[in-house]
């Protein structure tokens, strides 16, 4: 019976060089090697922790062969970096100014909250796809230069479900934000001046109404 390359498994997820296809049981997974010989082999541990998935994936050389000098389509300066690391670099820039409220006095939170949401804002007629896309004009002064179509496709792939890179990018970063909140809490402040300013905004476009709630939400934890 042949053997797998490499066996990683997160959750439903199984990555190899010679993947095709798995089937995930409650105590086996079914491994269809590129041969279509069958292996089945017992789960030791139901998950790992992304931290120990990225640092095996990381040992390895384009396991699934996305690069160009692996016969795929993304230029081998992407493929060589992390999916993580280049999301990142499309949010981050916008994310940091966002962070600076879990650190500002109180007396700083509107002012800041505003430079944020103002920034954050320019982009808000692109959909996330776009946003890479599209060139650095009105963009911060760190963000990236744009991404190609084939690698947005690929990040995509595996960063969301289909379609979700259609969504405004306001909203990607708004997600960011929420699940990557630099402390425990914000001032109790911030949910007024965050009401605030967004019930002003609301009145001028009424298609950013999901988008506001959510930052509402975002900027009311407490």
């Amino acid at each position: 019976m042949a053997k797998p390359d490499m066996m990683l498994h997160y959750s439903a997820i199984l990555v190899s060089p010679s993947w095709i296809g798995v089937s995930i049981y409650s105590s086996e997974l079914i491994w269809m090697t590129s041969s279509n010989t069958t292996c089945v082999l017992p789960i030791i541990s139901a998950t790992l922790m992304p931290s120990l998935l990225d640092a095996a994936l990381s040992r390895c050389d384009d396991y699934v062969h996305f690069s160009v000098k692996n016969g795929g389509t993304i230029c081998d300066e992407y493929a060589s970096q992390s999916v993580g690391d280049l999301t990142e670099r499309i949010c981050g820039p916008y994310k940091d100014l966002f962070n600076k409220l879990a650190a500002v006095p109180p007396s700083q939170l509107q002012e800041t909250f505003e430079t944020a949401w103002n920034e954050l804002t320019k982009p808000d007629r692109l959909s996330t796809r776009g946003y890479m896309l599209a060139g650095k004009e009105g963009k911060p002064t760190d963000a990236p230069d744009p991404y190609p179509e084939s690698v947005v496709q690929w990040l995509e792939i595996f960063d969301s479900a289909t379609g979700l890179y259609d969504h405004a990018f306001v909203e990607t970063v708004l997600d960011a934000i929420a699940l990557d909140w630099p402390s425990e809490r914000i001032p109790s402040l911030a949910s007024s001046v965050s009401s605030r300013s967004i019930k002003n905004t609301s009145r001028s476009s009424d298609g950013l109404g999901c988008v506001l709630t959510e930052a509402q939400i975002i900027l009311s934890m407490r």
